[in-house]
């Protein structure tokens, strides 16, 4: 038994977290309709914080005290994983669709990959190459919506561009954590992401003052914020931590692939997003480009 689980650790690990993740994009939807993203992202991981920091007081208050020089690295990890990909990321839905955000988030393993190299030496050859052009010209099609010529005015749909530069954050993220990933769990890792997030947007929280907003959001808009609390933040970003530690990042990421197809599913159930040809064509393409990303053995 313990070595048909260890075979298939890694989809144990990650199937779960990436159907909690894909949650995550129909939840925010939902939430930014009733308040803003900087309310959203506070809410989420104060909720977050909440329930991971007492687990981790408990269990592991002796590896709680970092390293100088690991701690650089996780605050970095936080500030662009946690704070920069989630507030970027509620940012996006304020302006494009679910499904376009998903689409452009299945792109993570591809700028993974390239930053892997670049950082940690990973292997990227020829194959790799061709994967990234594939899907590039996919997230193409997307943010131009199939019409190319918008390339020659810069014309991009803004959500697109936010989306994009929220994936190069969970990129980032990924490669700075398997740099500290052999020598803290990753509840400590993800307790230390949330907690910064949380005191970021503390002062920017007191002077905006939110209250009335947050008091007078719909019960939808509160079962939202908690399931992306529970399930998209801690639950799956555990099961993450977990395979980024014993399985690397490219591994990792490239089950990302899978989120696209299943927003598109849960948007058409519950937000009646259409899922138009463009939006067909710009899947083929993204989604190939990671699957031949993914074919490739060395991490």
């Amino acid at each position: 038994m313990k070595k048909l689980l260890k075979k298939y650790e890694l989809f144990l690990l990650m199937i779960p977290a990436v159907f909690f993740g894909a949650g995550a994009f129909i939840t925010g939807k939902i939430g930014i309709l009733e308040l803003s993203w900087d309310e959203l992202t506070f809410l989420r991981f104060l909720i977050a914080s909440a329930i991971i920091l007492p687990l981790v007081l408990k269990k592991e208050h002796k590896n709680l005290k970092l390293k100088k020089n690991d701690a650089y690295i996780v605050i970095l990890a936080g500030l662009f994983g946690m704070f920069g990909y989630h507030a970027l990321f509620f940012m996006s839905l304020e302006y494009i669709t679910a499904i376009n955000s998903a689409l452009l988030m299945a792109t993570t393993p591809m700028v993974t990959s390239i930053i892997a190299a670049i950082v940690l030496g990973e292997y990227f050859g020829i194959k790799r190459i061709f994967a990234v052009f594939i899907a590039f010209f996919g997230v193409l099609i997307t943010i131009t919506n199939g019409n190319l010529e918008v390339l020659k005015n810069l014309s991009f749909n803004i959500g697109d561009v936010i989306m994009f530069s929220a994936v190069l954050c969970m990129a980032l993220y990924a490669v700075l954590s398997k740099k500290v990933a052999q020598k803290y769990s990753p509840s400590v890792i993800l307790t230390y992401g949330y907690i910064l997030t949380v005191v970021l947007l503390i002062p920017y929280m007191i002077l905006k003052n939110p209250i009335n907003a947050i008091l007078n959001a719909s019960l939808e808009t509160w079962l939202s914020i908690i399931y992306m609390a529970v399930f998209a933040s801690v639950l799956a970003q555990l099961l993450q931590q977990i395979s980024l530690k014993y399985h690397g990042a490219s591994k990792t990421m490239l089950f990302y692939q899978f989120v696209p197809i299943i927003v598109i599913m849960l948007s058409a159930i519950f937000l009646r997003e259409p899922f138009t040809k463009i939006t067909a064509i710009s899947t083929l393409f993204i989604m190939s480009g990671v699957y031949i990303n993914s074919t490739i053995k060395r991490d």
